[in-house]
């Protein structure tokens, strides 16, 4: 069973979900209703959470409740934070 993401541009679609494998990346649209990247061109594992790769992406929910970007998630490193 899949996690339907309240976000999705369509109903009953699932949270976009990325591996490489070395990690893991699970990204919601965002209350703008738009996914902002393709994670397989985008996402690397070991890449920082909110390193510079994914800069510009993020959803920022001081810019406004309908505002671009994504909301995402990633992977833990080996000591079990976020990257």
């Amino acid at each position: 069973a899949f996690f339907e993401d309240p976000f999705a541009p369509h109903k009953h679609m699932p949270f976009a979900y990325f591996a490489d494998g070395g990690g893991w990346i699970l990204i919601s649209a965002g209350p703008d209703r738009v996914y902002d990247f393709d994670p397989a061109k985008v996402y690397r594992s070991g890449m920082a959470e909110h390193g510079p790769g994914l800069n510009g992406f993020y959803y920022d929910p001081t810019n406004g409740t309908v505002s671009a970007g994504d909301i995402i998630r990633m992977s833990p490193n080996e000591s079990g934070s976020p990257k």
